[in-house]
């Protein structure tokens, strides 16, 4: 009897400690989650206020309009991860390649900061040095978020000057991100 009291009393304390992981877990997600969060919803604030003022040309406007949806997508695939927490919790977080223009990725990336850019009086450049429809088998998403982290950080620390976003490669199958101020 004595052997199953400390048998039962050890099997509580691991599934103790695995509660307390899992509620680490939560929290270190949502606290990384909260900034992600805030990236994209910047951008949408900042091309609503752009579209909203009178200075734009037709082209320009359906270009910020294009952005802009494609910046609420980002936004869309954020909260979807959000509301997979049990995925999370478990460790059984997804990820999902597939077949994507890089380029074009990075690019669109880029774009969605060009009104926080500009409201911060910074030329951003895009410079990718990739093949013109590189095509990599990449879980966009996850990528979208590393990009937007990057991009977001330069501009957030950069006071003035230039911020250059680009992609080379270095190998076969490793590409080399980079953002800079300049």
């Amino acid at each position: 009897q004595l052997h199953l009291k400390e048998a039962l009393s050890q099997e509580l304390e691991n599934e103790k400690n695995k509660a307390i992981e899992a509620t680490k877990a939560k929290s270190r997600f949502l606290a990384s989650m909260s900034h992600e969060l805030r990236t994209p919803v910047s951008s949408i604030v900042g091309f609503v206020e752009l579209l909203s003022s009178s200075e734009l040309s037709p082209a320009q406007r359906k270009e910020a309009i294009a952005l802009t949806g494609a910046t609420a997508q980002s936004l869309l695939g954020l909260i979807g991860k959000i509301l997979d927490l049990d995925k999370i919790e478990s460790g059984k977080d997804q990820v999902v390649p597939q077949w994507t223009d890089l380029s074009q990725l990075i690019e669109l990336q880029c774009h969605s900061f060009d009104a926080l850019a500009r409201q911060k009086g910074i030329t951003l450049a895009c410079v990718s040095q990739l093949p013109a429809n590189e095509r990599v088998f990449v879980d966009q998403q996850a990528l979208r978020q590393i990009l937007t982290n990057l991009v977001g950080n330069a501009l957030k620390f950069t006071e003035q000057g230039c911020v250059k976003v680009g992609c080379r490669r270095l190998s076969n199958q490793n590409f080399y991100f980079y953002v800079a101020d300049t």
